[in-house]
């Protein structure tokens, strides 16, 4: 799709940062009707079931604009110093969260278009006087009826530009649900399109699609379903979002069955064909799995094929059942963007709260204050600790501030939320909001309005601990004070020291018990601080344990740590070791991650495991990463995923990246291709590769 006038379009979108009323839910319903009626369809080579969009994400920042001038007019806390003291030093990181959504795919297919649209037809005929629903009613309608008028272009130029069948069934899904494969993919991008792209909704998952179009798939024939899907994978391959676009395969039905399926096999044996740098998927393992689904997707991890994560359906059920996710929703649970997992009708907001868990050790050092500005960012310290025991507690006290200094800023977020953004497109798929009249973001119309706080850097934090208990309490090789001045001249004159403290001194990731109760308790601390508690709207608070690549922006303006860490270097990565502490190699690496509760974490504890690619050739080796996923999974695992490094290749790939064109690694919660990185992560991925 290209705009009549790209420009001239972005630029009238401006005009609706005014806010109608006291939401902004006719705002924004007229905002996506105006893109809808004024932009222009084209099709490319690789539009097989829907046309071309230039309003992808990152070409259309206007919409941002607009929820970012609401939001600076909005904010009550937008002046205040210690909020901007907390933001600037990277120690928390806050956002508004209308983009990691999961729609209710079970009804877009079964509904489609035009039933989404009759639901809420049928929804607004009983609404009566209610002006919260009419208010809803009316921007809802407003929507579908423009997106109507636009199908119908979409039709009309596919037939004009001799693309029959994409005309045949845009014009099908007009009066009629998906009735074969071609149109549910059709129909799951049609939806795609008008929630993410023109509502501006960001969808995170196609949910789990062989049994989602299982149905579709047995009235199929064989080559017909491996060109689709083909197609289908290239076709969201094309929109180059850059932290890849997901779906899921696998997982359990209510009595445990695992939902594997022929399907399953179809949908990896094209993505292994076209290994796409911007579509990843998410296997959910049964606890009785069917092995050889695992094999031949792990068989393509090792052959660079590796944006494939693996999840333990019964821990991310258990997760959700504590969290207070009624049962009938934890079955057909979504994964979220990375690994975030949330029950039928939640609203995870995995991204709105992260927090530098490592940064509570500085705190803790520093009385409160950032080594770098020496700005306050957290509490006084009345007295040095004496014992490990009182460091360990002030440390623990320094990160309960951060936290309930994110709860409350974020407090102040939610209660803006309905003059922010609404959603029509998105809620349209869940009955239950439809019924109430309620948008999920401007009304907070989900079963469950929840909202997610990650803590970054765990390994860090653990580490540095272990490395503060030894150092200056056990054998005292120097004084509290003295390792403050240490860490505030970035080692400077210690460096023996410090590779001493990198290299030898114990470290969360080697199978330690007495390191890994440390992770185990800091894990639970953060989830008793932060699960359940009541948020803003409606919902309660929920833990994450994954850093994506916030380390390298908390890592930036964190001081030297006591692990051995530099003024400036990431923090760990997700719930994994520090790079180089998992010296006893996957065994140690795994039992040290799963001395972790995951239950305690509905929005992930991720393990990255690093292995040589020589370790896992031939049959033996494809044993060996089968082992190492079981051994996760029956301990307890969360979520796991792979990188097979070969040092010659990526020493190569940085010296000659035009000989390596399409070599991935697993970046963190996706992909990226190895020639993008920056030299000091291509740095980091060499390293690893070593070590192994």
């Amino acid at each position: 799709m290209i705009n009549r006038n790209a420009d001239n379009l972005k630029e009238k979108v401006l005009r609706f940062i005014p806010i109608d009323g006291n939401d902004a839910l006719l705002t924004d319903a007229e905002m996506t009707e105006f893109i809808l009626d004024n932009c222009e369809i084209s099709f490319k080579n690789t539009n097989t079931f829907f046309c071309h969009t230039d309003l992808v994400r990152g070409n259309f920042p206007q919409h941002f604009s607009v929820i970012t001038s609401r939001f600076n007019k909005e904010f009550p806390y937008i002046e205040d110093e210690h909020y901007n003291n907390l933001i600037r030093t990277n120690t928390l990181q806050m956002n508004i969260d209308f983009g990691h959504t999961c729609p209710n795919w079970n009804d877009v297919i079964s509904l489609g278009f035009v039933g989404l649209k009759k639901r809420i037809e049928d929804a607004a005929e009983k609404a009566g006087d209610d002006e919260q629903k009419k208010r809803f009613f009316s921007a809802s309608l407003r929507q579908y009826n423009a997106a109507e008028r636009f199908i119908k272009r979409a039709a009309q130029k596919a037939e004009k530009e001799g693309r029959e069948r994409i005309a045949r069934g845009l014009s099908n899904l007009l009066v009629a649900p998906p009735s074969n494969l071609f149109e549910g993919f059709q129909m799951i991008l049609l939806h795609y399109f008008l929630q993410d792209f023109t509502e501006q909704t960001w969808i995170r998952t196609f949910g789990r699609l062989d049994s989602l179009l299982y149905p579709f798939y047995k009235e199929s024939c064989n080559a017909e379903v491996h060109e689709l899907v083909a197609a289908f994978l290239a076709e969201i391959n094309d929109h180059g979002i850059i932290e890849n676009q997901p779906l899921a395969l696998g997982g359990t039905d209510k009595d445990g069955k695992d939902l594997t399926n022929e399907l399953s096999f179809v949908f990896i044996d094209e993505y292994r064909k076209l290994k796409p740098p911007c579509v990843k998927i998410h296997i959910i393992c049964a606890e009785k799995p069917d092995e050889e689904f695992l094999k031949f997707a792990l068989d393509g991890v090792r052959e660079g094929a590796n944006s494939i994560c693996f999840f333990g359906d019964r821990v991310l059920r258990e997760s959700l059942l504590r969290l207070g996710i009624a049962e009938e929703d934890t079955f057909d649970y979504h994964i979220d963007g990375c690994y975030e997992c949330g029950g039928r009708g939640e609203l995870t907001c995995p991204g709105t709260g992260r927090l530098s868990v490592a940064k509570a050790i500085e705190l803790a050092l520093n009385s409160g204050k950032d080594m770098f500005t020496g700005c306050r960012l957290g509490l006084p310290i009345e007295k040095k600790p004496e014992t490990f025991e009182e460091f360990y507690a002030e440390f623990l006290r320094q990160l309960e501030y951060l936290v309930e200094s994110t709860k409350k800023y974020i407090g102040a977020m939610e209660t803006i939320y309905p003059r922010l953004h609404a959603a029509p497109f998105f809620t349209s798929t869940f009955g239950e909001s439809v019924k109430e009249g309620k948008d999920v973001f401007a009304s907070f119309g989900a079963k469950y309005n929840n909202t997610s706080i990650c803590g970054i850097g765990l390994a860090t934090a653990v580490d540095s601990l272990m490395a503060v208990k030894k150092m200056v309490y056990d054998d005292k090789m120097m004084s509290f004070d003295e390792l403050c001045e240490l860490m505030r001249n970035n080692w400077e004159g210690q460096e023996k020291l410090r590779i001493t403290a990198k290299n030898k001194f114990p470290k969360y990731g080697m199978g330690d018990k007495k390191v890994d109760k440390y992770a185990a308790e800091l894990a639970e601390k953060l989830a008793l601080m932060i699960n359940a508690v009541p948020n803003e709207k409606g919902g309660v608070y929920r833990l994450g344990l994954h850093s994506i690549t916030v380390r390298w922006l908390m890592g930036e303006k964190l001081a030297a740590t006591p692990d051995g860490r530099l003024k400036g270097e990431s923090t760990s990565l997700n719930t994994s070791a520090s790079f180089g502490a998992d010296r006893e190699g996957a065994t140690g690496h795994i039992l040290s991650v799963t001395e972790i509760d995951a239950t305690q974490a509905p929005n992930s504890v991720t393990l990255d495991l690093d292995l040589h690619s020589s370790a896992v050739k031939g049959d033996n080796g494809l044993h060996v990463l089968y082992s190492t996923l079981k051994t996760y999974l029956d301990r307890g695992g969360f979520s796991i995923h792979y990188n097979v490094l070969d040092t010659t290749v990526l020493r190569d790939a940085q010296k000659n990246p035009e000989n390596y064109p399409n070599l991935q690694v697993r970046l963190c919660g996706w992909n990226e291709l190895f020639a993008n990185l920056p030299k000091e992560q291509q740095d980091e991925y060499i390293e690893r590769s070593e070590k192994e």
